[in-house]
């Protein structure tokens, strides 16, 4: 009957190339999707309803962030604030008035490093001036030579004038399973340049390699100060991923490792499930525990 009353109109429209395509298209079409009068169930029909929609979606542009959205991770062009403002414009990430805070500090530490530790920057190797003298001195001759010296890398390094290590304060992120505080951290691991030199490790599997560097280096009169002096030669960032301390082993080391790293200028980013004065809790020994936790406070 609906086949009928199509075909009439299309008759009407005057097009006999339109009865004959809206026939054969009608012909195609299941039975049980046209029971019902004005409602379709054929997926011909939702593929149809769901393009003009996309469309419109497309023109819109980007969604808009919610209503109270911090103006401060908004306006961020980079780092993992701008990586969070995306996803959530996206409908990627749902909004978390928690992950929003931790997000803004994250920022705190990625602009820390950034001003650190900024992208070196490649001499052109041409120098302009306004005029050509016939006479050097000694002292330019010397400074000539000292400044290819020091510029033979073609390099601008990101240290101090004098080589050291600046000292960037990170981050100690903890609370229980699902609340999203892996997934921000690997937003600073993603955002990070590579002058930031960031590792990003379990730390099981961080302690593992670092028990398996002291076995290898027994004959040196500090073991454990050798290791950590290696360690923070080719880390500047060291994002630790569910850091939980069981192990007497661990326990014991903690302290004087991170003591030496974070004397070196490296900066922590961790996760874990327990807040920092819960660490190692009833575990042997702790009270030669406890000075890794103060500094922890201090560093993180």
């Amino acid at each position: 009957m609906h086949s009928q009353k199509a075909v009439l109109l299309a008759r009407q429209a005057g097009s006999p190339q339109a009865v004959f395509g809206l026939a054969r298209f009608l012909a195609a079409v299941p039975t049980g999707s046209q029971q019902t009068a004005g409602i379709s169930t054929s997926s011909t029909a939702h593929a149809a309803e769901a393009a003009p929609a996309a469309a419109a979606a497309a023109a819109v542009g980007p969604a808009e962030l919610p209503a109270g959205f911090p103006a401060d991770l908004a306006a961020a062009t980079e780092g993992p604030a701008a990586l969070y403002t995306e996803r959530v414009r996206s409908g990627l990430y749902r909004p978390d008035a928690l992950q929003q805070v931790t997000v803004s500090r994250l920022q705190t530490v990625y602009q820390d490093l950034r001003e650190a530790y900024p992208p070196p920057q490649r001499r052109s190797g041409l120098t302009l001036v306004d005029r050509v003298e016939t006479k050097q001195t000694r002292s330019s001759w010397f400074d000539g030579i000292s400044m290819l010296l020091r510029s033979q890398s073609g390099l601008q390094g990101s240290a101090g004038p004098h080589g050291q290590r600046f000292h960037v304060r990170g981050l100690y992120m903890y609370g229980g399973v699902g609340c999203g505080k892996t997934m921000l951290m690997d937003m600073l691991v993603e955002a990070a340049p590579r002058e930031f030199q960031v590792e990003r490790v379990h730390f099981h599997d961080f302690m593992l390699d670092i028990h398996s560097r002291l076995r290898h280096v027994k004959e040196e009169a500090d073991p454990l100060k050798h290791v950590a002096d290696s360690v923070a030669e080719t880390i500047k960032v060291l994002a630790l991923d569910e850091l939980f301390v069981t192990d007497v082993a661990d326990a014991m080391i903690l302290h004087r490792l991170f003591g030496r790293l974070w004397d070196k200028g490296l900066t922590l980013v961790g996760t874990s499930n327990r807040a920092p004065d819960a660490l190692y809790e009833g575990g042997l020994q702790r009270q030669l525990f406890l000075p890794f936790i103060h500094r922890l406070k201090v560093w993180a």
